[in-house]
């Protein structure tokens, strides 16, 4: 067998083989992270800073694994290639070295991005307490403008029963005033009236002792 043959059986080897890349996009929406299952779901999970940057995390471990995964394959799958093919490129000390100083290149990048994001993070850890502050806020404020608008709607409910039960003419501030000034005149009159009958009945309880007294005295005589 030529090695030209081997290439082609080996190229559809690796075409026909189940590579661990080709399943990792399913995996990822399957996978179930550490501790997912005591964290909340739909929008309060949405909502709480902790439960996002527990996920976070969590979504960034696995990626970095199945980056390692897919560097991996990707590195084995260009060697085989490499040393399979018929015109395979010639590595010399040149090659190499270019080679070590595009990697030494890369690597100085790398570096600054890992310090930038080393950077990032100390902001987001001094920042975290300050969110969680303002969401505490914001959540208690929103629950008492819940609380709030219920009652207003209650007060709106038992004002509207009120009119119901209390059609028009209903009673206003100056009919109540007016209605009390004459309750209070017409209580004054009948106390009038009873100073007065209080008077006569004095008056007529002193003319009976007199009378009485007169005809006791008629009869002893």
């Amino acid at each position: 067998m030529s090695s030209s043959d081997a290439s082609k059986q080996l190229q559809a080897a690796l075409d026909n083989a189940n590579l661990y890349i080709h399943k990792s996009r399913t995996q990822l929406k399957s996978y179930r992270f550490d501790g997912q299952e005591d964290l909340p779901s739909g929008e309060d999970a949405l909502s709480d800073p902790a439960v996002v940057a527990s996920d976070v995390a969590a979504q960034t471990s696995f990626l970095r694994h199945l980056k390692f995964q897919y560097l991996e394959q990707k590195a084995k799958d260009k060697y085989v290639k490499t040393i399979m093919s018929d015109d395979a490129p010639l590595i010399t000390a040149s090659s190499n070295e270019e080679l070590r100083l595009r990697n030494e290149e890369k690597k100085g990048a790398l570096k600054e991005a890992k310090a930038m994001l080393a950077e990032r993070q100390d902001d987001v850890q001094t920042l975290a307490p300050l969110v969680e502050e303002d969401y505490q806020k914001a959540r208690s404020m929103t629950n008492l403008a819940t609380t709030l608008s219920a009652q207003i709607l209650d007060a709106r409910l038992a004002l509207t029963r009120l009119r119901q039960a209390h059609p028009h003419p209903r009673l206003t501030i100056a009919s109540a005033t007016s209605t009390l000034d004459s309750q209070v005149e017409e209580m004054q009159k009948m106390e009038d009236e009873l100073q007065g009958l209080n008077g006569r009945i004095s008056e007529t309880k002193e003319g009976l002792k007199t009378e009485m007294a007169e005809d006791r005295a008629v009869e002893k005589h």
